[in-house]
């Protein structure tokens, strides 16, 4: 009878595990197990969550409060220093092509601490992350043989993955804690032993105990604490007397900040160390049929060469107009149609490579479409010249100058991979936008605007000022005093002048006579005491704070103020 009894509670047993049998292909396919990298990444947390840690200092110091200043290039050079750490750490060999991203993320980075220009500073960031990535990809795989295409959906698809690894600081901190308690556990078993020493230092090893109840309190308390303060002001008055805290919101602002910075530098590299890009190489098929190719893109060619030849001969030869229409309504109008059409024939003929198979006839014909679309771009650009040479110069318009010559550099890199498929495009084209854009960063475009239209304009109005005063930054600033020592007969009166106010707030008077003004900072004093002063009254900014463009706009309104 016992045995019967003891078979059944075998069998039971045995019967327990059989909804998940070991091996299953479908349990193991569910659950991948991690890479060697990133499993190394999980077994060595105590030095990746160390060197995560301190990076958020260095992020902390130098960014908290700051997108601009002197300390920027600290914190550029800090995310490369801990990649190349990281890296060394993972055992993997560097690449010599990183050299050049590296180069590149360090130069705009000392391009965003010499500039006031908002959108210049949102491009440099831009442009670091987008240099890093790629040359975190590069190191990690073979891109030498990704396609351009196929290089921008592994670009995507690798911030997918980072936004998939946004529990794994939190999934490899719990493994870390867990192993250490084990570790713990089995030394306590092994070693403490009645009357021997370790007994006598059991109180020493409950530190780690004490100090991981402290962190939990400390984050605890960073929910809470607010809410009380917020709640009592005697008690806010009383605990930031006792802990020297002016506001404590700052506090937590500084705790987030360091929490952010080293949260996406250890989500970055987790994603990373997945390694769960496709390293394929290009495709070798022959792809659609090229008849369809050639149908398509012979129709393309003969309405654009016929377009072409209207813009060589009317816009840029000169060539007498139908009647009815002039030349100056000919020439300022469809740029943004022919930029426009420059995007898509660009995107065009780099999907024709992709789809149809090799074919000497396509290329002629893909060949015909870039060199037209190269003429349609230098007639975007004449065209915007022309209408720069009558209304001047806006930052849009620069930057639509600049662009234009990157998309034809970069037309040329299609040209050549038309006839050479193995041609490198993406890496070409990374290399043309970044030493095109990096001097273009450093130019201080709004200064040179200034410069520009002071210069070149024979009548200031109401709203040239203001684009001067309010729409350009701070590295237009030394220009201002030059528009204000202008002579007050290059002033010409707007409707923006009827109802303008000057010495007294709030009484409006219209002017109509600027015989008794001498320059045109007499007659608009009241706009720029008040641009001027809002520079000098500024905060004095620390040293970490420190930029070269705001600092350059100080000395020059103080020097107005003393002046005038």
């Amino acid at each position: 009878m016992e045995s019967l009894n003891t078979n059944l509670e075998q069998n039971q047993n045995r019967n327990r595990y059989e909804a998940v049998p070991e091996g299953n292909p479908e349990i193991e396919k569910a659950k991948a197990p991690d890479s060697p990298l990133l499993q190394n990444m999980k077994e060595h947390f105590s030095w990746f969550g160390g060197t995560a840690c301190l990076y958020g200092l260095i992020y902390t110091f130098c960014l908290f409060d700051n997108p601009a200043g002197i300390t920027f290039p600290a914190a550029a050079a800090a995310v490369i220093l801990f990649s190349v750490l990281w890296l060394h750490k993972s055992g993997i060999t560097l690449k010599r092509g990183l050299i050049f991203y590296f180069a590149g993320m360090m130069l705009l980075s000392v391009s965003t601490c010499m500039t006031a220009n908002g959108w210049i500073r949102l491009f440099n960031r831009a442009g670091i992350l987008l240099l890093f990535c790629t040359a975190m990809l590069h190191q990690m795989y073979e891109d030498k043989r990704w396609s351009f295409s196929s290089y921008l959906k592994q670009l995507l698809f690798f911030g997918g993955t980072c936004f998939a690894s946004l529990f794994k600081p939190f999934e490899h901190l719990l493994f870390f804690l867990s192993h250490l308690k084990a570790h713990r556990a089995e030394k306590a078993v092994n070693d403490c032993a009645p009357g021997s020493a370790q007994e006598k230092e059991a109180p020493k090893q409950q530190a780690p105990a004490v100090l991981t109840g402290i962190a939990v309190a400390s984050a605890f308390l960073l929910c809470v604490m607010p809410l009380l303060i917020a709640s009592d002001p005697v008690f806010a008055r009383y605990f930031r007397i006792a802990v020297s805290i002016p506001d404590f919101s700052t506090a937590i602002r500084i705790c987030f900040c360091f929490l952010l910075g080293s949260f996406m530098l250890y989500v970055f590299f987790a994603a990373l160390f997945r390694q769960n890009l496709k390293s394929t190489a290009q495709q070798k098929s022959r792809g659609a049929n090229a008849l369809t190719g050639i149908t398509f893109a012979s129709i393309l060619a003969l309405i654009y060469v016929i377009y072409s030849g209207i813009q060589i001969l009317f816009l840029f030869l000169r060539h007498g107009l139908p009647d009815g229409m002039t030349y100056s309504q000919y020439a300022h109008q469809g740029f943004w149609q022919l930029l426009a059409v420059s995007l898509i024939n660009i995107v065009t003929v780099m999907a024709c490579i992709q789809i149809f198979e090799n074919h000497r006839a396509l290329n002629l014909l893909l060949l015909v479409i870039s060199v037209c679309t190269c003429i349609m771009t230098l007639s975007a650009a004449y065209r915007m010249l022309l209408y720069v040479g009558v209304y001047h110069l806006t930052f849009l318009r620069v930057l639509v100058l600049w662009f234009l010559g990157v998309l034809t550099l970069l037309m040329g890199g299609v040209m050549v991979s038309i006839f050479c498929r193995k041609f490198h495009l993406f890496h070409y084209t990374a290399a043309v936008v970044t030493c095109c854009y990096i001097p273009f960063s450093f130019a201080g475009v709004d200064g040179r605007i200034a410069s520009y239209n002071l210069e070149h304009m024979e009548k200031v109005s109401r709203q040239d000022v203001n684009y001067l005063l309010y729409d350009l930054s701070k590295d237009a600033a030394p220009y201002v005093e030059q528009m204000a020592d202008m002579s007050i007969e290059r002033y010409v009166l707007t409707d923006a002048d009827y109802c303008y106010y000057r010495d007294q707030p709030y009484e409006y008077q219209e002017q109509e006579d600027l015989s008794e003004f001498e320059t045109v900072g007499e007659y608009l004093e009241t706009e720029f005491q008040a641009y001027m002063g809002g520079i000098v009254n500024r905060e004095t900014p620390s040293l970490r704070k420190w930029n070269f463009s705001e600092a350059r706009a100080q000395k020059a309104a103080e020097k107005y103020l003393a002046e005038h």
